[in-house]
C-alpha cells in the first residue's frame, strides 16, 4: 500500500449570532441561531508497507548519542555518506544537544571529502561562531583551515590569503600543517599575479618540508606536488611574457631565444619535481605543462619573421635551420607526454590534465610530426627493403642460409604452447578487456641483453652503437653485466636478427613474465614488488642508487621459469604496434598489425618506476626511434625443431634430456 496523505474534509459548526429583522411584535419565541458549516483540515499519515527488498532506517529511534557515535565509526573508516546521514540527523532532530557542535564540523568534514567543500562553508562558520579561538585553539585552527581550503573553491583567492596569513601569524601549528599553510597562501598569491610573494611562501614550505623531513613522517605528497607545480607555472609565465615576434636583428633574436629557453629550462626543474612527489594529480599535471612548454617554443620559433638584418639567402638558411631543432623540441614534448601519461597509465590516474595530454599528443602525431618523419620512414624502409633483397640473393647464391644467428650468447628458456587469460578487468583502461590468448610454444631470453652481447653485434658491424649519454650503460666502466639501454626498436631488432631471433610479441612477453600464463600478477606471485625483488624506484637496503642493476641481480624476482627482471630493472620493447586497448586483439599470440605507425609497445616497468605501479600486465607506448636510459630488450624465437636422432636415449639420455629440467615448473634452458 503506497505511502499517501488524506486530506479529509469533516464539516464542523461553528455559530454565528445573526440578529433578525425586526417584526410586529408577537408572542415570545425561542431565538434561532443561523448555522455556517466552516470545513477544518485533518492530515492523516498513513504508514508505508514494508516491500520485500526495502530496509529499515538504521538511525531511526537513535538518540544524540548513539548517531555521535555511528557517524564517528564511518567517518573513520571513510564511509563519508554514511556519517553524513548521521551528523545531519542530528542536526535536524536534536538541534539543542550537546553533540550538536561536533555535528556540524564532522558534517563540514565529510562535505569536504565528499568534494562538497561549498556546501561545507556554512557550517564551518557556525561551528566557529560557537567557539573561542584562545580556549579552544586546536579546533578554531583546523576549522579555519578547512575554510581556507573550501573558500579556494569560489576563487576568492583574497579571501584565501587573509585566513592563511591569520594561520600563520597568529597561531602555532603542527609541521604538517604549517607546510600545508605556506603553500595554500603562496597559491593564493600567485593567483593574484603577486609572482614574487607566492614564490616566497611556496619555497618557505618547501624548506621547512627539507628541515623536517629527517626527524619527522610528514604526509605532504599533495602540498609538495603543488608547490613545485606553481613554482613551475612563475617560471612559466616569464617563459611566455618573452615576445620573439618583436626581435629585429639576429643578435636580439639569439638573446630573446636564450632568455626564453632559460626560463623553460627553470620551469622544467620545478615541474619534474613536482612528478618526483608523487602525487597522482600534481604528477600528470607538471607533465602535462612540461611538454606544452616545448610545444609553445616550437609554435612560437615556427611563427617569428626573419631578422631584417639578414639576407634573402641568409633567412633562408636561418629558417632551415630553426625547422632543424624544432623537431627536437617536438620529440622532447612528446617524449614528456608520454612518460605523463605512462604515468598516469601505471596508476590508474584519469583526469584532465592526462586527457589534455592525450589530446595534445594525438595533435603532434597527426599533424607536425609527421611532415617531418614520414619522408625520412619512407626512405629508410625503401633502403631496408634493397639491401634486404641484395643481401638475400648473394647468401642463395652462396648456399647459405638467410638468417645466420651470431655468436650472441644468449641463454633461452623453453615455454610450451598453453592458453592464458591476458590483461585483466579492472585497472588502467590500456589493459582491458581481459582475454583468452593461446600462444604457440616459443623459447625466449632469460636475462635482458647485456652491453657485453650487444658489443658482440656491434664488433660484427650488424649493430649500431646505442647512445652513450647521461645514465646509459654502453660505456660504464665495468657495464659488461648491465643490459644494454639507450637503444631504439630498430636497434632492438636488428641485435634480434643477429642473435637468431626477434623481439616477442606483446602476448608472448606476458605468457612469460606470468610464468606461461599463470593468473597471479607478477612473475613471482601476488606479492606487490620491493627493491628485494626487482629493481624499481624504492626507498631502503638494498635498493640501489637510481639506476639500472646487472641483469638476473634480483633472484627472488625470477620467474618460476627462472627467467629474470621481468619486471623492473629495464622497460622492454616488443614487436607490436600500439593500440590503446584490447578490444578485437587477436587471440592466438601473435603480432597485433596495423596500430600506430609511429609507436611500439614497451612492457614490464624499470628502475625509474615504483613497485607498486608495476604489474606483468603494465604496458606503454614510445616512439620507434626512442632511446631512453629506462629502455632494453630481450629476444624471442620460435621453437627449434627436433630431429628424432637429437633425442637421447637410454639412461645416459634420459638424465641429459631431464638435466635443464630440474626447476618447478619444468623448463628447458638452452645456449
Amino acid at each position: 500500500m503506497r505511502n499517501q496523505w488524506l486530506l479529509l474534509l469533516v464539516c464542523g459548526c461553528a455559530s454565528t449570532g445573526v440578529e433578525r429583522p425586526k417584526a410586529p411584535k408577537s408572542p415570545a419565541k425561542k431565538k434561532i441561531t443561523k448555522l455556517r458549516f466552516a470545513p477544518t483540515v485533518i492530515v492523516a499519515h498513513v504508514p508505508k508497507e514494508k516491500g520485500p527488498g526495502e530496509r529499515p532506517d538504521p538511525l531511526k529511534g537513535l538518540d544524540a548519542t548513539a548517531l555521535y557515535e555511528r557517524a564517528r565509526v564511518a567517518a573513520a573508516a571513510g564511509r563519508w555518506e554514511e556519517a553524513l546521514t548521521a551528523w545531519n540527523r542530528i542536526l535536524a532532530v536534536y538541534p539543542d544537544a550537546l553533540e550538536r557542535s561536533f555535528a556540524l564540523f564532522g558534517s563540514a568534514d565529510a562535505l569536504q571529502n565528499l568534494g562538497r567543500c561549498l556546501e561545507a562553508l556554512p557550517r564551518l562558520a557556525e561551528f566557529m561562531a560557537g567557539i573561542n579561538p584562545q580556549e579552544d585553539p586546536e579546533d578554531y585552527v583546523d576549522a579555519l583551515f578547512r575554510k581556507g581550503v573550501c573558500t579556494a573553491e569560489k576563487r576568492d583567492y583574497g579571501a584565501v590569503e587573509e585566513i592563511f596569513r591569520e594561520l600563520l601569524e597568529d597561531f602555532v601549528m603542527p609541521t604538517e600543517m604549517t607546510i600545508a599553510a605556506h603553500i595554500s597562501l603562496g597559491v593564493s598569491l600567485f593567483m593574484q599575479g603577486q609572482l614574487a610573494a607566492a614564490e616566497s611562501q611556496l619555497n618557505a614550505g618547501l624548506s621547512l618540508y627539507r628541515a623536517r623531513q629527517a626527524s619527522e613522517f610528514l604526509e605532504v605528497q599533495y602540498y609538495l606536488g603543488q608547490a613545485h607545480f606553481y613554482l613551475g607555472e612563475s617560471d612559466r609565465s616569464r617563459f611566455r611574457q618573452v615576445d620573439l615576434a618583436r626581435t629585429e636583428t639576429a643578435e636580439e633574436m639569439a638573446d630573446r631565444l636564450d632568455d626564453k629557453c632559460n626560463h623553460l629550462l627553470a620551469a622544467q626543474k620545478h615541474y619534474v619535481q613536482g612528478i618526483y612527489a608523487r602525487h597522482r594529480g600534481w604528477a600528470t599535471a607538471s607533465a602535462h605543462q612540461v611538454g606544452t612548454m616545448y610545444d609553445d617554443l616550437y609554435q612560437h620559433i615556427q611563427g617569428i619573421p626573419m631578422p631584417a638584418d639578414l639576407t634573402p639567402i641568409q633567412q633562408e638558411l636561418y629558417r632551415e635551420e630553426l625547422t632543424k631543432k624544432t623537431v627536437i623540441l617536438l620529440k622532447k614534448a612528446m617524449r614528456t607526454w608520454s612518460a605523463g601519461l605512462d604515468f598516469a597509465t601505471r596508476t590508474g590516474t584519469d583526469n584532465q590534465w592526462v586527457r589534455k595530454t592525450r589530446e595534445r599528443l594525438k595533435t603532434i602525431k597527426e599533424t607536425y610530426l609527421s611532415d617531418f618523419l614520414r619522408p625520412k620512414q619512407e626512405e629508410e624502409a625503401l633502403q631496408a627493403q634493397v639491401l634486404a633483397e641484395k643481401e638475400g640473393r648473394i647468401l642463395e647464391g652462396l648456399g647459405l642460409p638467410r638468417v645466420q644467428p651470431g655468436p650472441s650468447g644468449l641463454a633461452w628458456v623453453t615455454h610450451e604452447s598453453g592458453k592464458f587469460q591476458m590483461g585483466r578487468n579492472y585497472g588502467p583502461a590500456v589493459e582491458r578487456p581481459m582475454r583468452t590468448v593461446e600462444v604457440r610454444g616459443f623459447q625466449i631470453s632469460r636475462t635482458e641483453v647485456t652491453v657485453a652481447q650487444y658489443k658482440a653485434c656491434v664488433l660484427d658491424g650488424l649493430c649500431s652503437e646505442p647512445d652513450s649519454g647521461y645514465a646509459c650503460n654502453w660505456k660504464r666502466k665495468s657495464g659488461d653485466q648491465l643490459p644494454v639501454n639507450c637503444v631504439d626498436w630498430y636497434q632492438a631488432v636488428a641485435f634480434a636478427k643477429w642473435a637468431g631471433g626477434r623481439l616477442p610479441t606483446e602476448a608472448e612477453w606476458e605468457f612469460a613474465a606470468r610464468s606461461s600464463g599463470q593468473d597471479a600478477l607478477y612473475p613471482w606471485g601476488g606479492e606487490v614488488p620491493h627493491c628485494q625483488r626487482a629493481v624499481v624506484n624504492e626507498l631502503g637496503p638494498g635498493c640501489g642508487e637510481g639506476k639500472s642493476a646487472p641483469v638476473c641481480s634480483r633472484e627472488d624476482g625470477r620467474t618460476q621459469y627462472r627467467v629474470c627482471d621481468f619486471i623492473g630493472n629495464l622497460s622492454e620493447w616488443v614487436q607490436d604496434p600500439w593500440h590503446g586497448n584490447y578490444q578485437n586483439a587477436p587471440t592466438d599470440g601473435t603480432v597485433w598489425a596495423a596500430g600506430s605507425p609511429v609507436e611500439r609497445v614497451v612492457r614490464g616497468g624499470s628502475y625509474k618506476d615504483p613497485g607498486a605501479a608495476i604489474t606483468a600486465t603494465s604496458r606503454l607506448p614510445l616512439l620507434r626511434r626512442d632511446r631512453l636510459p629506462e629502455l632494453g630488450f630481450r629476444v624471442a624465437r620460435d621453437l627449434p625443431e627436433v630431429e628424432m636422432e637429437d633425442v637421447p636415449v637410454g639412461e645416459a639420455g634420459a638424465q641429459e634430456a631431464t638435466r635443464d629440467t630440474s626447476v618447478t615448473p619444468p623448463s628447458r634452458v638452452t645456449n
